[in-house]
């Protein structure tokens, strides 16, 4: 792991009338790049920019498109596929250069508003598929000295870790005293971090005009998760836990005794045993899975325990600063609960106040909601 300290602009005092520093004599551009490829989209992009350094203000220089933008003419900026191989010239075993990209430069993809220049921004796009069964990296070129400016060393294209729960067949069970319902996958090759996100969505109407429906949705991310090795594979699972996901609403959506919700997506279906069954396909699962040195940028950049509170500015650029890694996605959609939990979440003392309904079946087999 290589550590750096990114400074814009550095301060220096001498209690001197005699000699004198300009600190800007013989500047050299260092370049900041930032990529994170996934294999499922069909473009991915480089964002290359510089530090600058002036003397005054440091957020009019930021502020400055020239000041953080390289002119794309003047440098070409490639991806390479490369694999580990013998190499009959040298009779020694190496990276392998199987295939070059130049990337174009993009200029339609306006940044939001921030301390940086705003809204033109420069991406170099990449718009060829991934492959995962070669390693890639990068390389910046300035072409008016012919130099290489940055580059990486090869990394991993992880595919996506799987979810084997829960499925779109299943309802969760998520009640107090009961079976918890659980979150399982099974880690790809490359991948050493995990972040899983739910998403659970409801309808809301005011009391005054029931016909007025809005829908809504919450996103509840849960901790981040790092597996024990490289290699894939790897079985991972956290439990859902029914007071944290209780908390987690009540937490989330305004308590308002002129509002009442329903969970999204409820349905009755026949359990295969004559029995009608509710159930509810209200919650979308995401698993992000992340490359290694990604991982290792999240990781370094936690808060920490400690009273220590320097963090290590991770980069894996060389002659440069940034970072260039990939990640992942598994989504299972339609998620069910099962009306047990529609019910608690209806009439459990933490979630009570927000007025959700709870669903029954008449004798002719239609759902009938009820509210307390």
């Amino acid at each position: 792991m290589k550590k750096t300290i990114v400074l814009t602009i550095l301060f220096l005092s001498f209690f001197s009338c005699e000699n004198e520093l300009n600190i800007l004599s013989d500047w050299k551009s260092i370049p900041v790049v930032f990529g994170i490829f996934n294999e499922k989209d069909s473009i991915n992009y480089l964002k290359v920019n510089k530090v600058f350094l002036g003397q005054g203000d440091v957020m009019t220089f930021a502020s400055n498109f020239d000041s953080i933008h390289y002119n794309p003419e003047s440098i070409s900026v490639m991806v390479h596929e490369k694999t580990w191989e013998f190499d009959n010239n040298t009779f020694t075993q190496g990276w392998i250069t199987q295939n070059t990209h130049f990337l174009e430069p993009v200029f339609n993809i306006n940044k939001p508003e921030g301390f940086f220049h705003s809204p033109n921004q420069i991406l170099y796009a990449l718009n060829s598929e991934l492959n995962s069964s070669v390693k890639y990296s990068i390389e910046i070129i300035d072409n008016e000295n012919d130099t290489i400016l940055a580059y990486s060393d090869p990394i991993d294209i992880i595919m996506p870790s799987i979810l084997i729960q829960p499925n779109s067949f299943s309802a969760l069970n998520i009640i107090n005293n009961s079976f918890n319902s659980k979150a399982e996958w099974i880690t790809s090759p490359g991948s050493n971090l995990f972040e899983l996100k739910v998403i659970f969505k409801y309808v809301e109407f005011s009391i005054f005009n029931e016909s007025d429906t809005i829908h809504k949705e919450l996103e509840w991310k849960f901790p981040f998760f790092q597996s024990s090795n490289l290699n894939g594979n790897e079985n991972m699972s956290y439990i859902i836990d029914p007071s944290q996901f209780y908390s987690f609403l009540i937490s989330n959506i305004d308590v308002d005794p002129n509002l009442r919700r329903y969970v999204y997506g409820t349905q009755a279906v026949n359990s295969g045993t004559g029995s009608v069954v509710i159930s509810h396909s209200c919650m979308t699962f995401e698993l992000l899975s992340a490359g290694v040195d990604l991982s290792t940028l999240i990781l370094s950049n936690q808060n920490s325990n400690s009273f220590v509170l320097e963090k290590i500015e991770y980069s894996n650029i060389q002659n440069g600063l940034g970072i260039f890694s990939s990640r992942n996605y598994d989504i299972v959609e339609n998620v069910k609960i099962n009306n047990v939990t529609n019910d608690s979440i209806s009439l459990n003392s933490i979630t009570k106040p927000l007025n959700f309904g709870y669903f029954r079946l008449n004798d002719q087999g239609e759902i009938l909601i009820s509210y307390n």
